[in-house]
């Protein structure tokens, strides 16, 4: 097998583009993510993986909730705004409008859909963790949404 073939396959694997947000008491997160998918559909559950160094992996693993935020097609800035800088350093909300869900949970007002989990199993694969959450919540304004393909980002 060739490396650099094995590597433009995976990059070329489709996947909704979503901001996954958390809380823990007070504090409240978000980060970017690209690997979700759904899990189950009796019960309902969405898997997430996330980098285990991120400040958002650490708050999910205290809490055992988060909520997935579909981005509209035209908000790719949002992925920007939650994707390049870690919530450790900045308060990523500090210029966002969100709603409190009743888990706790931030919810981006922009979102087109969300589904709300609790964490049903943390499982650890390397240098990342999956997240398998039973969705609590679910609402949407769109079922129009952007995914990696149509991510343009404006900085790298």
């Amino acid at each position: 097998m060739e490396e650099h073939r094995l590597k433009e396959i995976m990059a070329n694997v489709n996947y909704s583009l979503v901001i996954v947000t958390t809380s823990l008491g007070d504090i409240i997160n978000g980060q970017a993510v690209a690997w979700f998918t759904q899990a189950s559909m009796n019960p309902t559950m969405v898997a997430i993986g996330l980098a285990t160094n991120t400040y958002t992996n650490s708050l999910i693993t205290k809490s055992n909730i988060f909520s997935v935020n579909f981005v509209s097609k035209n908000r790719s800035d949002l992925v920007e705004h939650f994707g390049y800088e870690s919530g450790r350093d900045i308060d990523k909300f500090s210029n966002i409008e969100y709603e409190t869900l009743d888990s706790g949970n931030p919810l981006l007002k922009e979102a087109a859909a969300f589904l709300d989990c609790t964490v049903v199993r943390e499982i650890n694969l390397g240098d990342h963790d999956f997240f398998i959450g039973e969705v609590i919540e679910a609402d949407y304004d769109s079922l129009q949404w952007l995914d990696i393909q149509g991510f343009k980002p404006k900085a790298a």
